[in-house]
């Protein structure tokens, strides 16, 4: 009997292994250590764009499962939205999964990293925020794309793989789960 997973999670799934493919291929020139954090890059910001439209596709999409029918107040009218924004975003999945608290662990860099901490405070986080502004004026804010806005941008689509259910359960169905960043979000060992 054939497993019916959802296609467009595994097509998130696909461009995420890709963006991660560019970010390393970044970081065979440039090591991924604190004092290189604030190096940008055109290239960088290429990347970054991507990754922002792939994040903002995602979350617009996976607003709409529903695992978050009975669970999140007001997501009928989130989900009406011609164009819902990241705090439409954080209102459904920081209700649902608390993700400013959730971590991954980098072990790269041998840390953890919290990509929607700002949620907890009612705000974007820097990388989006970064993303936007790279987004709308490219050249005048180039030096947003830097390599920790990019790393903390991966990081945070990584988390939102594994942790929304429905995108999880095409990981673990296909056993795609392991990655170049890290397999502990959140600090918990999901198998």
């Amino acid at each position: 009997m054939a497993i019916k997973i959802n296609r467009t999670y595994l097509d998130i799934w696909n461009e995420y292994i890709s963006l991660e493919k560019d970010f390393r291929n970044i970081l065979e020139n440039i090591p991924l250590v604190d004092e290189h954090l604030n190096v940008w890059s055109l290239k960088i910001g290429d990347i970054l764009i991507v990754l922002g439209s792939v994040m903002d596709s995602y979350l617009k999409f996976a607003i709409r499962d529903s695992v978050f029918n009975q669970s999140v107040p007001g997501i009928t009218h989130i989900r009406s939205k011609d164009e819902p924004n990241m705090c439409d975003y954080r209102e459904v999945f920081e209700n649902y999964y608390n993700l400013s608290a959730k971590y991954v662990y980098v072990r790269l860099m041998g840390r953890r990293i919290q990509p929607f901490a700002n949620w907890a405070h009612n705000k974007a986080p820097n990388w989006w925020e970064a993303y936007q502004r790279v987004k709308h004026d490219r050249f005048a804010n180039k030096k947003e794309a830097t390599i920790n806005n990019l790393l903390n941008g991966m990081v945070g689509l990584f988390l939102l793989n594994v942790m929304h259910i429905p995108s999880r359960i095409v990981l673990l169905r296909l056993n795609l789960w392991n990655t170049y960043w890290g397999t502990h979000p959140g600090g918990e060992h999901l198998e």
